[in-house]
């Protein structure tokens, strides 16, 4: 089973050296990137412990994290607006990861066990109903083709555990909007998760 209500990232101050090292780091900076990897690693950790707490992966939160990074940072033209931009990224590359290594194992077992994930709070279907993580990320990119921004609002919250202030003051937006917005890509989610 792999956890998914991970703490909130503390994103209500952006350090102003952070997103200068980042974009420092894309640009190959390899001590600016081991600056930026000090500053955000605890953050990112806790994140990646969440997601993997309770599972059946042979991944670690440490793995985990240093290989999110490591996609994240190389892409000499990627740069981040800040330290928000950055972790809604890192959701993104972590969500990747875990499927990656689903699919892997998958073949590897030639279609055996599949990973589970709980819906807890976050995505509740029903207390203790458990989905496979692919059918997750199967849902979730359908969300993404009909409406992208649901889909982001969803990696931001269920992913990287951005709370509904800190995903409107991303968006910026009202958090009721936001609220409202989750409500639909939930349904839409439990939906598609229900379907045979």
């Amino acid at each position: 089973m792999v956890g998914v209500c991970p703490p909130a990232p503390s994103v209500s101050h952006d350090p102003a050296n952070l997103t200068s090292q980042l974009n420092a780091a894309c640009a190959g900076d390899r001590d600016a990137a081991e600056q930026a990897l000090r500053q955000v690693y605890a953050e990112l950790k806790r994140v990646a412990g969440s997601l993997l707490r309770g599972n059946s992966l042979t991944m670690d939160a440490t793995s985990l994290v240093h290989d999110a990074f490591l996609r994240l940072i190389p892409e000499s033209e990627r740069q981040f607006a800040d330290r928000r931009h950055f972790f809604r990224l890192a959701a993104k590359a972590m969500r990747q990861i875990l499927v990656d290594h689903v699919r892997a194992r998958s073949a590897d077992k030639r279609g055996g066990q599949w990973v589970q994930t709980q819906l807890t709070d976050r995505l509740a279907v029903t207390d203790g109903d458990r989905v496979d993580l692919l059918a997750l990320d199967e849902a979730l990119t359908r969300l993404q083709a009909r409406d992208g921004e649901l889909a982001e609002i969803v990696e931001a919250y269920f992913f990287a555990g951005f709370t509904f202030e800190e995903i409107a003051d991303i968006r910026q937006t009202g958090e009721r909007t936001i609220r409202r917005q989750w409500e639909v890509a939930r349904l839409f989610l439990m939906k598609e998760l229900r379907t045979p």
